[in-house]
């Protein structure tokens, strides 16, 4: 077992106070994979071995376990980061979109274009049809409060 990351860099190597190794000679090692495989009580010579190699794994555990909450605080951080730079982003974005600076009159006139002459409305068909905001031109009065304005001002609209 190593006491370092795989090469791909995912961690640095941990504090010398928390992984101090034990050398475990290769025959040391047989009778620990033996005595894994089988119900057979180790030796007192192996149960020393064993004794030392289970205190240094769980100050390893202890340091690992450490090392990942700092992490995962890390990364909850760097999320939280993202969230907010992603909306930025979009906001400014919003800002700066070509649709802000179309003049009032054009954009009633592109308005009046969405709406079908032939069509007629609704409650030229029956008095007492419901105003529905998912029709022309009414859902442009819900994709912001300038649309809003020019939709509502506009002549050509009120036909409709």
């Amino acid at each position: 077992m190593s006491d370092l990351c795989d090469a791909r860099g995912a961690a640095a190597d941990p504090p010398a106070d928390a992984t101090a190794s034990v050398d475990v000679h290769v025959d040391i090692v047989a009778k620990m994979v033996r005595l894994w495989s089988t119900n057979d009580p180790p030796l007192d010579s192996e149960s020393a071995v064993l004794t030392d190699v289970l205190e240094s794994t769980r100050v390893r555990l202890g340091a690992v376990d450490a090392e990942l909450a700092g992490l995962k605080a890390r990364v909850q951080c760097l999320e939280q980061d993202r969230s907010d730079l992603s909306s930025l982003e979009a906001n400014v974005a919003n800002v700066l979109s070509p649709l802000r600076r179309v003049p009032r009159d054009i954009l009633a006139e592109i308005f009046d274009w969405t709406l079908d002459p032939t069509e007629p409305a609704p409650w030229e068909l029956c008095p007492c049809a419901p105003l529905s905001i998912a029709t022309s031109p009414w859902v442009l009065t819900h994709v912001s409060s300038l649309w809003r304005a020019v939709a509502v001002a506009s002549p050509l609209m009120c036909r409709k």
